[in-house]
């Protein structure tokens, strides 16, 4: 790796302390220029977000050599929400961790989180990509995703069930539950859905709650007294019937 543009990343590193520091490596012709950027986050202390229209004017107007960040408490081991972020990019990440004054570079593989057992990282890791990324591993179908922020998931969004219903799932609330049917859940004191989870059959669901490892649970009591609305998806759910 370039130690002339890792001597700056290293300085926006240690300036941005204890917050996470993010930003582009930008390359330009045999040359590489590090240009930071405001880590938007609402717990930049713990994670690293971009803008999303600055990124895409970046990305447009220039040849992304690599998305660094800083590990301000932890060691530069990659994260699986770092590796996320590479892979719905596919763009290498460059880390630089402060308690091990290393650096490290991943470069997109192919690589996806175990669907049980990731812990919340807002917008990457939450009950949306879980439902997404589990139904991919397990159907081979890729479902869109959902525009939100942090406060989609905590006071909801009247987006929820059409976000479903535009990836051809369709409600059938009321009807006996099918492996793949996604659960839509109105949790805590909201007026809006904020919550979805994917029916695995055997009377259980897999879902990532805000703040919360993802995990399987027994559907009922809560969270079936939270429930909203079930929908399906006839080419999902005809995968299922043909295993």
């Amino acid at each position: 790796m370039n130690t002339d543009y890792q001597s700056l990343v290293k300085c926006y590193a240690l300036a941005e302390a204890p917050r996470e520091c993010c930003g582009y490596i930008l390359a330009q012709g045999d040359r590489f220029e590090v240009r930071p950027c405001h880590n938007v986050s609402q717990f930049p202390e713990a994670y690293f977000q971009m803008d999303a229209a600055e990124f895409l004017g970046i990305k447009t107007h220039y040849k992304i050599h690599a998305v660094y960040h800083s590990h301000p408490t932890t060691s530069v081991e990659f994260s699986e929400a770092d590796k996320r972020v590479a892979e719905e990019t596919l763009i290498p990440i460059l880390v630089y961790s402060i308690p091990d004054d290393a650096f490290a570079y991943y470069t997109p593989t192919g690589h996806c989180a175990p669907v049980e057992g990731r812990l919340f990282v807002p917008l990457v890791f939450d009950c949306v990509n879980l439902v997404r990324d589990y139904l991919k591993q397990e159907t081979g179908v890729n479902i869109g995703d959902l525009r939100r922020d942090l406060s989609t998931i905590q006071l909801g969004t009247d987006q929820m069930k059409a976000y479903c219903e535009t990836n051809g799932f369709e409600i059938v609330t009321g009807h006996p539950l099918k492996k793949y049917d996604i659960v839509v859940m109105q949790l805590g004191r909201v007026e809006l859905p904020n919550h979805v989870a994917v029916y695995i059959g055997g009377g259980q669901i897999i879902h990532q709650v805000i703040h919360r490892a993802s995990t399987t649970d027994v559907y009922g009591g809560y969270w079936e007294k939270h429930t909203v609305a079930i929908l399906r998806n006839k080419v999902i759910s005809g995968k299922e019937t043909k295993q």
